[in-house]
């Protein structure tokens, strides 16, 4: 499979991007989606009508990311999560708590380094019906606070106040890549969009551990999990119905301060 040979260009050659082949056995049997906007948004509001697939081992997600980078790459230049979702009909942790389709949740991501990360994350459960189908997602953003919602209700927020900055709000340590910045850096640049619908993965989205409609047909740590997720397709394929499976986007508005 040779994406450039085919489209005449490729844009991220990372992880079998560009070119894959079958010297494992089996090329990947599923093409997720995923597309970014060139427009980039700092300080306003972000608000996007979009369908959340329904089927198994599907891994929607709505997020934004620094444009430049300009505070070093990964979540020391931050990362927004406006909506992200496992599509599975029945996925359930050990207490309970059901996190399939009937929950959504967003977050917040940045950190001064890989080992020092902070996650501010909220979600919205469903208790009758899911979230499949069309709902608003919304982000506001102003030099003092994000807030996101969905529908109107709001998932998660943070806000720096007066005198203080993301940095001592979240009391970090060690050498503080965002000095140069407004309070709320790394949230002060701009950042680009990015729509994507995923399947699957070994990166503990879909716990060994959860519990589920089925035994999960891949282990995280197993040595071909993509061939152990294609053999298993008798239990989820019939779960994927029509545009059922599609992350399918009405709008997507920029509003800037």
């Amino acid at each position: 499979m040779d994406v450039k040979k085919t489209w005449g260009t490729c844009t991220n050659k990372g992880f079998n991007g560009c070119y894959r082949d079958s010297k494992n056995g089996l090329l990947p049997p599923i093409c997720s989606g995923k597309v970014q906007s060139k427009p980039t948004v700092k300080f306003g509001t972000v608000t996007i009508r979009a369908q959340v697939p329904r089927g198994d081992w599907l891994w929607p997600a709505i997020w934004l990311v620094s444009e430049k980078s300009v505070y070093g790459q990964g979540h020391r230049s931050g990362e927004i999560d406006m909506m992200e979702a496992t599509s599975n009909e029945f996925m359930e942790y050990g207490n309970g708590q059901k996190v399939g389709v009937q929950r959504v949740t967003s977050s917040i991501h940045m950190g001064p380094s890989r080992s020092e990360v902070h996650h501010v994350t909220g979600a919205q459960y469903k208790k009758q019906g899911d979230w499949h189908g069309f709902h608003t997602y919304k982000l506001e953003w102003t030099p003092d606070h994000l807030i996101l919602y969905v529908d109107d209700l709001i998932i998660t927020r943070i806000d720096i106040p007066n005198g203080s900055t993301v940095w001592k709000h979240f009391n970090f340590h060690g050498n503080n890549p965002w000095t140069n910045g407004s309070k709320i850096a790394p949230f002060d640049q701009e950042f680009y969009l990015i729509l994507n619908n995923a399947v699957g993965g070994t990166g503990g989205i879909f716990g060994d551990s959860t519990k589920y409609a089925y035994p999960k047909p891949w282990k995280n740590n197993a040595k071909n999990p993509l061939a152990d997720f294609w053999n298993g397709r008798n239990h989820w394929l019939p779960t994927w119905h029509g545009d059922d499976v599609a992350m399918l986007i009405d709008y997507v508005e920029f509003r800037h301060l």
